[in-house]
């Protein structure tokens, strides 16, 4: 789900830099991709000028991380998706948007 989220952002707001990582986290299967290489591609983009694509970066560099995955965790990946968001928008043309999305996608979980 929040790869998807990640992704969704990627949707409205498009970075090239994210394409491969993005394509590799969905579907696993890009021939010659590597996990080292998307997250080499990830610490790229998260040193790139731009602050929306560093924050999306981080978000899926927080994804590949091999550790424990947790609450923390998911909720350092949605605050940096927000944040990327507040890159581009007003917290007053996003906010109730995303939250809403968000509880739609976790109700769907439960």
């Amino acid at each position: 789900m929040l790869i998807d989220y990640c992704q969704r952002y990627q949707d409205i707001y498009p970075f090239e830099l994210l394409d491969r990582p993005l394509l590799f986290l969905r579907s696993s299967a890009l021939s010659g991709v590597t996990f080292r290489d998307v997250q080499d591609d990830l610490a790229v983009a998260a040193g790139e000028y731009c602050s929306s694509l560093n924050e999306v970066a981080e978000a899926l560099l927080v994804l590949t991380d091999t550790g424990v995955f947790g609450k923390a965790q998911a909720v350092k990946v949605i605050n940096h998706i927000l944040e990327a968001y507040s890159c581009n928008e007003t917290v007053e043309e996003f906010l109730n948007r995303e939250i809403a999305y968000l509880s739609g996608e976790l109700s769907a979980l439960v």
